[in-house]
């Protein structure tokens, strides 16, 4: 698989340079301030690799400064995080207050629904994989809470996930139409594991509300497909009350109901496109957890805009 698109300051004129980078980051990721300051010409380049739902981009730059301004948050369709991963040398990151010094062994998510800036004052090489607010929310619940935090890429699950990164970059160009769908989906899914740690530098009523964010999580997962899973018995698994799980949520933008239904849709559509072909539709529908098929049906179509049997149809042959 090759890049989807190449954008290079060398193709312009000096005095052009600022204006025609921001266009191009703006459209790479979401709208942006750039501020350039230094004495050379800007120069910087980005290609960008087409993941299925994530995308993934390579940005070289010398120094700058990004800027996510209120008025900018308006003229985004979808709300999307950002996964940035430096390579080459540190950069600064702040949003909610937090303001943090990101090294490279080390990623922080950025949110796109909310201001924010960052910059770094060195020559630069990032990994970035812009994600879907929808599709962060499937693997992890609240990742609100999880911005403007450094999480270690040296070690356990982060090494695994940044490891793994490196080595779907190094083979993009060998993989087959279709493939990057499937990379993209075991990307979040490492993803996931690596944010379930307990994010660092929280501390008091936060910390303890992320760890029951976390156990809540882990326990929707191994029972996903149980068809009394509900927030009683979430809550009873987990040791604390319904109106407490309700309220757990409320910074997630979804109920922990939604959550549930957006993951047994994301695994029946899943299934749908790589599992067994001949499986009905209902006993695929009441195997994650739905009673009956025609209210899946809808629910699917409304999710994915195509009907269950579309993509069966649609899936890639063997």
């Amino acid at each position: 698989m090759t890049a989807i698109a190449r954008f290079d300051t060398a193709s312009q004129p000096e005095q052009q340079r600022q204006a025609y980078w921001n266009q191009c980051v703006s459209g790479a990721y979401f709208p942006l301030e750039l501020d350039y300051t230094g004495p050379q010409p800007l120069c910087a380049s980005l290609e960008l690799f087409d993941l299925g739902e994530l995308s993934l981009s390579q940005l070289r730059s010398t120094p700058l400064c990004y800027r996510r301004q209120t008025r900018h948050l308006s003229a985004c369709d979808e709300a999307s995080f950002l996964l940035t991963l430096p390579l080459h040398s540190c950069f600064e990151f702040t949003q909610r207050g937090r303001s943090i010094r990101c090294a490279p062994g080390s990623f922080v998510l950025e949110r796109s629904a909310e201001p924010y800036e960052f910059h770094y004052a060195q020559d630069n090489l990032l990994r970035v994989l812009k994600l879907p607010e929808t599709t962060l929310r499937r693997h992890v619940a609240a990742p609100d809470r999880l911005c403007a935090l450094a999480f270690d890429a040296s070690q356990g699950a982060g090494a695994l996930f940044v490891d793994y990164l490196e080595l779907c970059v190094r083979r993009l160009g060998e993989l087959h139409p279709g493939d990057e769908a499937h990379l993209g989906r075991q990307l979040m899914e490492l993803l996931g594991l690596a944010l379930e740690r307990q994010a660092p530098g929280e501390s008091g009523e936060s910390a303890v509300s992320a760890a029951h964010l976390l156990r809540i999580e882990r326990h929707i997962h191994r029972h996903l497909g149980d068809n009394d899973l509900s927030p009683a018995s979430i809550a009873a698994a987990c040791g604390i009350s319904v109106r407490y799980l309700h309220r757990l949520f409320q910074g997630s933008g979804r109920s922990v109901q939604e959550w549930i239904r957006a993951l047994r849709l994301q695994a029946c559509h899943e299934a749908l496109s790589s599992g067994p072909p001949n499986l009905p539709l209902g006993e695929l529908a009441y195997r994650w957890g739905f009673a009956d098929q025609a209210h899946f049906s809808r629910l699917f179509k409304q999710r994915f805009g195509v009907t269950p049997g579309e993509v069966r149809r649609n899936r890639p042959k063997a």
